[in-house]
């Protein structure tokens, strides 16, 4: 399948590079969430924590995105 080759190209590389416990955090819009996705992490025994991706007062980037941004 077209879609697991292009995730497996793109997502595989770093999280062998990273660590043995690679941990993908996403902010879960509609294409993340898609079965294709889901179905490849399972596959590839990558686990994904979902932030919401309509609240970035719980996203951690947003804070540091704020902080450099009143540094500036």
């Amino acid at each position: 399948m077209v879609c697991s080759e292009i995730l497996r190209a793109i997502v595989r590389p770093p999280a062998g590079k990273v660590d043995p416990v690679f941990l993908l955090v996403q902010d879960n819009p509609r294409p993340h969430a898609v079965g294709v996705c889901r179905q490849f992490l399972d596959e590839e025994g990558i686990d994904a924590i979902d932030w919401s991706s309509r609240s970035p007062d719980l996203n951690l980037i947003e804070h540091r995105w704020d902080v450099m941004y009143r540094c500036i």
